[in-house]
């Protein structure tokens, strides 16, 4: 009986292989169905403890099955079940896979929060132990690859923790503004469209003083700056009209200072965190000009640019690191503006011109006496009733030869030929605005000058008011009217 009962089972067998070896793939799929949904409802009825049992089992029996398999075949079935892992991965929607590392984390934390201290440090050793054996074999550029997913993964990090901050600050000012609003009455100043009959500025209509005229802007008439016509091509990249404005506008700060005179020195400290742009300096601002020639040939800067031709001139500047975001066109045509309007490119190449022909004529010796004065003792522009253009060379500075110059005036910016030092530029003198704001005194009108009716605070309420059909570049400045 037992034998028959043998023979049977081995013929089944043998049928059964018969027909999987002759199933179509769709056959076969869904047989393996069926096996998996009876599994699953045989898996479903049992109990705690024959579910255990089972676990127990297939463990025991994997674990005998590696135990005999060799180094070849082990790899093999990693290798598969690499395979088979990614495969499921590739398939998974985006929901599917948070959830997995949902589950994966949680089993990790459960894990960890029962080891022992000995386990964990166990643990840890092993983790650091495997990443040295995986560093060790990685190529030059898996190690970049992965040191640049770190530092991506850091600044993520700082962002969020960034945001949060912000996000909770923003929350607490709204709410703290919000509950004012019960108790704030609402101020409207109207429109700025009151005239002030001395300079034309504009005003809102509270600005009156008690005799009902408005002084804020002119000092009551002591003030008229009459100033010169802003060129048209520079007027359109303040005011949005020309198409690289908003390129000009972003990188004001890189032209201005690559065009200007002279340079400003500052201790620059940024505000920390993020928000509006902010440029901040603390202690004392200091400004200098170069002198006509650079201590070594090739590094010109400054003033000393307008000496050269315009193309060389723009190079010099964009070789320069900070002005790596400049358009190099724009550079040229704004450089090619200044050198027809401003009357310090004038006098920079008047000294050349003097210097060439004296050294032409006397010598080398001779031509290292050429000094230039710029004045800051310049008849004001106001002065002169009823013009409107800008100032001529021969109002700006003094260009002469003399072995035993003293300048005029203390205040005066003395040029050399070569000096291996800055010439120092005190704030007081008018000419400072005009040779570091070159993108908003591209004619050269001076600013503040000592020995006035009027203090500095009000010449410069005046500068920036508000008039109607004249153009006020500073107002449009954005970044560098900071």
């Amino acid at each position: 009986m037992k034998k028959r009962n043998y023979r049977g089972c081995c013929r089944e067998v043998i049928r059964k292989y018969e027909r999987r070896v002759v199933e179509t793939d769709e056959e076969r799929d869904r047989r393996l169905s069926t096996m998996a949904q009876h599994g699953k409802d045989r898996r479903a009825e049992e109990t705690e403890e024959e579910r255990n049992s089972r676990l127990s089992d297939i463990a025991q029996r994997v674990q005998e099955r590696r135990d005999k398999e060799t180094e070849g075949e082990r790899n093999s079935r990693l290798s598969d079940m690499a395979q088979r892992v990614q495969e499921r991965r590739a398939k998974e929607t985006e929901e599917e896979r948070n959830s997995r590392l949902s589950d994966m984390a949680q089993r990790g934390q459960e894990r960890r929060a029962k080891e022992t201290e000995e386990e964990g440090n166990s643990r840890l050793s092993d983790m650091a132990q495997r990443g040295q054996e995986r560093r060790a074999k990685e190529t030059d550029k898996q190690r970049n690859s992965r040191l640049s997913a770190m530092v991506q993964h850091a600044r993520e990090r700082r962002l969020n923790v960034i945001e949060g901050q912000n996000h909770h600050q923003i929350q607490s000012f709204y709410a703290a503004r919000t509950a004012l609003y019960p108790i704030v009455e609402e101020h409207n100043c109207g429109e700025i469209d009151n005239l002030c009959l001395k300079c034309g500025g504009l005003h809102f209509g509270d600005e009156k003083n008690t005799r009902g005229i408005y002084t804020h802007c002119c000092h009551n008439g002591n003030i008229i700056e009459q100033t010169s016509v802003y060129p048209v091509e520079m007027k359109g990249l303040m005011d949005g009209s020309d198409e690289l404005s908003v390129h000009f506008k972003n990188n004001i700060r890189s032209y201005n200072s690559a065009l200007s005179f002279d340079s400003m020195g500052a201790q620059i400290v940024p505000p920390t965190g993020r928000g509006a742009y902010c440029f901040r300096i603390q202690g004392q601002i200091y400004h200098r000009t170069s002198h006509l020639h650079p201590a070594e040939a090739g590094s010109e800067k400054f003033a000393q640019l307008y000496v050269l031709d315009s193309d060389l001139a723009t190079r010099r500047r964009m070789e320069r690191r900070e002005n790596s975001e400049c358009n190099p066109k724009l550079m040229r045509k704004i450089d090619e503006i200044i050198r027809r309007v401003n009357p310090f490119a004038d006098a920079y190449k008047m000294m050349l011109e003097l210097e060439e022909q004296v050294l032409q004529e006397e010598g080398h010796d001779a031509s290292e006496n050429v000094t230039m004065y710029i004045s800051d003792d310049r008849l004001h522009i106001s002065q002169h009733r009823g013009r409107y253009n800008a100032p001529n060379i021969n109002e700006i500075a003094m260009v002469f030869k003399s072995s035993s110059g003293i300048p005029p005036n203390t205040r005066d910016i003395c040029i050399y030929p070569r000096q291996r030092e800055l010439s120092r530029i005190s704030t007081l003198n008018p000419n400072c605005d005009p040779m570091t704001y070159v993108l908003f005194f591209p004619c050269g009108e001076r600013g503040f000058h000592i020995n006035q009716s009027y203090s500095e605070l009000q010449f410069y309420v005046h500068r920036l008011s508000v008039r109607r059909d004249i153009f006020n570049p500073i107002l449009y400045g954005g970044k560098l009217m900071q």
